[in-house]
Formats: structure tokens, sequence, C-alpha cells
């Protein structure tokens, strides 16, 4: 199982942000990234495997403020991920917590995610924020774990699918808690809850009618944190 791994990554970008001429309340945020991978492992065996790309990744952002407490955001990106060097070895390890022998696989391919979301921002007063957002993700090739089904042992592996689509919605909400005693001042909790849906095509084309694996359907955070600027804390 000993390896070699090597990643470079070398990017570039241009970014313009600026108002949109004759209408001061909607601002343009976008730009453009170029980024090349180039990603190649080596078992001791002589096992190899090589990601060499270079990718385009937009992006896109429109702000429109109707107030000093409201926003509507618009944004469009691509993204990529990668696999990782476990993923990616053309060798077998195996797992001691789930008792299962796991092969990565050489011939994966990085993911490439276009991005769109839609947020509503209000800022009721000092320290507050209430927003919805929804969102809508489209993956392709995305790498999942599959069960090898011909193995004797239960084996997992690593394969690329031919499509996903991940969307949902979110709402988060923040507030200093002075509104309800003002030795509360200095302290603020927020949090949000996602809620999200997903499915997958497989290699050949066909829907599985199941959510992305790994893909959660809810999300919470819940966060509390304390900031006083007269004692510098």
């Amino acid at each position: 199982n000993n390896l070699v791994g090597d990643r470079t990554v070398v990017a570039g970008y241009a970014m313009l942000d600026t108002e949109v001429p004759g209408m001061p309340s909607l601002r343009f945020i976008g730009g453009l990234r170029v980024e090349h991978t180039d990603q190649q492992i080596e078992t001791r065996n002589g096992q190899r495997g090589q990601i060499r790309k270079t990718d385009l990744l937009p992006a896109a952002n429109l702000v429109y403020s109707p107030g000093d407490k409201m926003n509507l955001r618009a944004a469009y990106g691509r993204t990529l991920a990668r696999p990782t060097f476990r993923e990616f070895s053309p060798s077998t390890y195996y797992d001691f917590k789930r008792q299962e022998l796991f092969d990565g696989d050489p011939t994966l391919e990085r993911t490439i995610v276009n991005n769109f979301d839609l947020r509503w921002e209000w800022f009721p007063g000092r320290g507050q924020l209430l927003a919805l957002s929804g969102y809508y993700k489209s993956f392709d090739a995305p790498i999942e774990q599959v069960v090898q089904e011909l193995a004797i042992n239960r084996e997992v592996t690593y394969q690329n699918q031919q499509s996903a689509e991940v969307y949902g919605a979110e709402l988060e909400a923040r507030t200093r808690l002075g509104e309800i005693a003002d030795g509360l001042r200095h302290v603020e909790v927020g949090g949000n809850l996602t809620v999200t849906a997903s499915s997958v095509i497989d290699t050949t084309g066909q829907a599985l009618g199941r959510p992305l694996e790994g893909q959660s359907p809810f999300l919470v955070n819940a966060d509390v944190s304390y900031d006083n600027p007269e004692s510098g804390t």
C-alpha cells in the first residue's frame, strides 16, 4: 500500500465589482478563474493514476438593495472537486472501524459543479439578520462510494457517476441579546436550517431515484458569540 502522490494546482483570476450604470441600487460582482490541475499517484508496484486538466470557472453575482436594510442576491458559480489521494490510489486498504476493504480507483476524474443561488436578506436592527435562500447544484461526474458486487468479501470502491442534482432551501437568523437585557448586549446568537434533496444518474444514464451518496436531507447549525469592543474581548 505504499504510494507517492503529488498534486500541483496553478490558478489565476480576473474580477470586477461595480455598480450597474444608471442603477445605483444594483451591484455586479463577477469574474473568471482559470485553474490547471496536475495530480498523479504511483504505488510501489508501479500502478499509476493521473489527472491533468485546465478548467475555466466563471462566477457572477447580482446584488439588489431596495433599501439600507434589505438585499436580494442572485449568484452563479462553477467550482470543482478533485478526488482525494486515497480515493485516487490504485491500492487496497482495510478500514478497521467499518471492517471493510476499500479500493481506490486511478481512473477517477474531477467533478465539475454548477451552483445557482437566490438569497433574500433583511437587517431589521443592529446585529440582526433574517435570510431565506434557495439553491440548485448540478454535478458532472460526481464521485461516490460504491460496493463491489462481485467481491467475495464486502469491498468498497469509488466511482464517477454520470451526473447528479442537489437543491434545497435555507433559513438563517441572527440577533444580539441586548434587545432582551442590556447586560447581554455583547452576546449574539444565530443559526440556520437547510433542507436538501438530491438525485443521481449513473454511468449508464439511468436515473437511480436515490439521493447522492453521503448527502444529508437536512443540516442544522447554531452558534453563540461574545463581542465586546470596550474591553477588546
